[in-house]
């Protein structure tokens, strides 16, 4: 959380370091522990993230990752052999990380306390996020929103 607070910009190249660490941990590299579900999905993620960088650069923020073209994803998800679904889904993360990063800096600008727990870094991103996000980015939350409570209304039937 304190090396996120203090980076200027949160770019592919930071996520792809986070799972690095995953990745090449020793627990990776042992029969048994390396085919646990958390590994294989950082793999999966770290193979998406290279295929992205490939495409947009390492340097890539937030903004030009949702800027992607159809055919920028088509390539990206060909450079990382996964599918646009789960390219959008990595992007949907990065998205989520690059508003976690925001929100920390300004924290750590204001004199505000960092977040210790997964817990309570959700719900300063619940309650500080909004204030970071674009208004297409509230859009798309929106509208999340309101498929979620059409597909729990369908459920209840």
């Amino acid at each position: 959380m304190v090396q996120m607070a203090h980076k200027s910009a949160w770019t592919l190249e930071d996520m792809k370091g986070e799972l690095d660490e995953v990745v090449n941990s020793w627990a990776s590299k042992v029969p048994g522990l390396k085919d646990n579900k958390e590994t294989e999905v950082a793999k999966k993620l770290h193979r998406a993230i290279t295929g992205l960088s490939q495409v947009v650069g390492s340097d890539a923020t937030v903004e030009r990752i949702e800027g992607m073209t159809r055919t920028e994803k088509l390539k990206a998800a060909a450079a990382s052999q996964t599918t646009v679904p789960e390219l959008n889904q990595l992007i949907q993360q990065f998205g989520t990380t690059a508003l976690m990063h925001k929100v920390l800096r300004h924290r750590q600008s204001a004199g505000k306390s960092l977040p210790e727990t997964p817990e309570a870094t959700q719900a300063i991103l619940q309650t500080e996020g909004i204030k970071f996000m674009s208004s297409e980015q509230k859009r798309k939350v929106g509208k999340l929103s309101h498929k979620d409570m059409l597909k729990s209304g369908r459920r209840r039937r």
